[in-house]
């Protein structure tokens, strides 16, 4: 996971983008973290709301 550097396990959850030109994949856990963080970034500033990108190659996620 390129978040926290983890490998990934067989028990672990993980989530890919629903966007063909995205092929990465998270643990769930971090995902989630990520885009929370990343929101209420968007709240304290000008960002689009609804731009969510990658972590990785910055296409909409």
């Amino acid at each position: 996971c390129i978040i926290c550097f983890e490998e990934f396990v067989i028990t672990d959850v993980i989530v890919w983008s629903e966007n063909p030109k995205c092929s990465h994949v998270y643990h769930k856990e971090c995902m989630v973290n990520y885009l929370a963080s990343n929101a209420q970034r968007k709240i304290n500033s000008t960002l689009d709301v609804n731009d969510n990108p990658c972590p990785a190659c910055r296409q909409n996620y």
